[in-house]
């Protein structure tokens, strides 16, 4: 049986770990953008468009939904997001016609042009590069963290139970 001593000090091992691979993931993310955005700017393109263009060419019948949890933004970011892009000729809009509902417009399907596509083709031949770059800016120590990830979500490491009771934004702690 354990002490509450070690159950405190694996807490705080926990702890050390989760802010360990938060620190990754949010490193792992700026290093993304900073590749992306450099892949991206002779294309005219951004870090995000290129991630958009991404989606859309490996996901058949893309939404505007799919994308705003695809990209974790929210959907205005992504309806403005769509315009630049239908702006730059790389994508349409299209109205999504349903069997059941034959004048509801409502669902809109975006597709790849041809200018998209092409602009796809060239940049995924750019990825190996891009991936050895991102993997050079991060310290081992964070690439072995996000490693790990798959492993720390199926113990009860990311479990920190600070009171037992949830947080909340309307009450403070005790």
């Amino acid at each position: 049986m354990m002490t509450s001593g070690s159950s405190g000090t694996q807490q705080f091992d926990a702890a050390l770990r989760l802010m360990e691979l938060s620190t990754a993931i949010t490193r792992l993310f700026a290093a993304r953008n900073q590749v992306l955005n450099r892949l991206a700017a002779p294309f005219g393109l951004t870090a995000v468009q290129v991630m958009a263009l991404h989606h859309m060419s490996a996901i058949p019948a893309c939404t505007p939904s799919t994308l705003v949890r695809s990209l974790v933004v929210d959907s205005s970011s992504v309806t403005r997001l769509l315009d630049r892009l239908e702006k730059k000729g790389m994508i349409q809009r299209a109205a999504q016609e349903r069997a059941d509902r034959p004048h509801d417009r409502r669902v809109i399907e975006i597709v790849l042009t041809e200018r998209g596509n092409k602009a796809i083709d060239e940049l995924k031949s750019h990825w190996r590069s891009a991936l050895a770059e991102l993997t050079e800016a991060l310290k081992q120590s964070e690439i072995h963290a996000l490693l790990r990830l798959p492993q720390l979500c199926n113990q009860d490491a990311l479990q920190l139970d600070l009171d037992s009771k949830p947080l909340s934004l309307t009450e403070p702690r005790p």
